[in-house]
């Protein structure tokens, strides 16, 4: 009998059989910018129609794994779409398919499993928007540390992501106040999906006392 292929597989590195964590909770909120309407995205103005996508994700947890995250990839249709280091990324246009996210490792070098998918089939249009009494507007009142939400009623939900792409918040049943007690000091982005399924975006500055 010939045991050398079993001999050559004795020798193989450990990591190429290793496991890599892979990020959790991929999500992808996409805001429509009316004809009528302006939105900040890719650090620019972005004037409307447009549309304003939000991909992130949840950090892998790497306890106990000696490789060392270094960044991302997000795929759509099984291609790169980009690679990155954050877990947020912002990209302007339509984008129609399916998209997962991976985690790039080192020491050793390796690529984790892919995310949940996010298949976007569909995109919100005006015609799915609310007339101007349903629409929606984000405040923060900085002396009650809470999240005002004018027209919360057309609200379906509203999450919050810190700047490391981590969600920290997900509600349903949108109330008009929402206390921001408790979180760390530093800027949000508040996402709420409607009931006409469109998004409304805001960058939060919430300074903890």
């Amino acid at each position: 009998m010939n045991k050398q292929p079993l001999s050559w597989l004795l020798f193989l590195p450990l990591t190429t059989f290793a496991q890599f964590p892979a990020p959790t909770s991929f999500q992808v909120a996409i805001n429509y910018i009316t004809v009528d309407q302006w939105d900040y995205c890719e650090n620019e103005i972005v004037l409307g129609p447009n549309y304003c996508n939000i991909f992130s994700w949840n950090t892998p947890d790497t306890g106990g794994f000696s490789a060392i995250l270094i960044g991302y990839k997000i795929y759509k249709e099984n291609t790169i779409f980009q690679t990155l280091s954050d877990t947020i990324l912002e990209v302007t246009g339509p984008q129609l398919g399916k998209f997962y996210v991976t985690a790039l490792y080192e020491n050793p070098p390796g690529e984790s499993d892919s995310s949940n998918i996010v298949t976007i089939d569909d995109l919100p249009i005006a015609t799915k928007e609310p007339q101007a009494e349903g629409e929606i507007e984000i405040v923060f009142d900085i002396s009650q540390q809470q999240l005002i939400v004018k027209g919360y009623a057309n609200a379906k939900t509203l999450s919050l992501i810190n700047l490391q792409g981590v969600q920290v918040l997900n509600i349903e049943n949108v109330p008009e106040r929402f206390s921001l007690h408790g979180l760390p000091p530093g800027a949000y982005l508040a996402i709420i999906q409607t009931r006409y399924g469109g998004f409304w975006r805001k960058k939060v500055l919430v300074l903890v006392e």
